[in-house]
């Protein structure tokens, strides 16, 4: 998995070893010209299925998920720190498949869409309860949610999901 941070100056990738080696690179030359590696360090072996940069006031850092598994990236200098999202009292666990940013009348949130087609609501690192779900929509797709986006650029002020089901929805505050 691969994703640019939302300045475009900044590069995470995710490899495929066995530790699901997650590595930021800068771009130290201008149009990629020359990357310089800033930081890196193991997962987990849960396969890692997307990478989101979370837009918010505090630079966020960014998620991964896979498997039953979100997490979130706390970036300091050149370390990179993991921190396993938390599931609360939403339902039991799905496969988690992608991620998208979503600005909700309540804050910022990451949304994750599972393999049954729920939408699950997290708050980042910088809203409390951190990296917890504090909302579910259940059944947001008849099958798994494929692809999430966010709309409207850096506002995030709506969402675009796509499903298995071969159903496109917006959803918006």
């Amino acid at each position: 998995s691969v994703a640019f941070n939302p300045s475009g100056d900044m590069l995470l990738s995710v490899g495929m070893d066995n530790n699901n080696q997650h590595s930021l690179w800068k771009d130290a030359g201008g149009q990629w010209s020359r990357v310089q590696a800033v930081a890196s360090e193991k997962g987990d072996q849960n396969a890692v299925m997307f990478s989101k940069w979370i837009r918010d006031d505090a630079g966020g850092g960014f998620v991964t998920g896979g498997g039953k598994a979100i997490n979130f990236w706390q970036i300091d200098g050149a370390t990179i720190k993991k921190k396993p999202g938390r599931f609360g009292k939403q339902k039991a666990q799905k496969s988690i498949l992608c991620a998208a940013n979503f600005n909700t009348k309540d804050g910022r949130k990451i949304v994750a869409g599972t393999s049954a087609g729920d939408l699950i609501f997290f708050n980042t690192n910088t809203i409390s309860p951190v990296r917890e779900a504090v909302n579910l929509i259940e059944k947001g797709h008849d099958q798994a949610v494929l692809s999430l986006a966010e709309g409207n650029e850096c506002d995030c002020t709506f969402l675009i999901s796509g499903g298995q089901d071969g159903v496109i929805k917006i959803w918006n505050k």
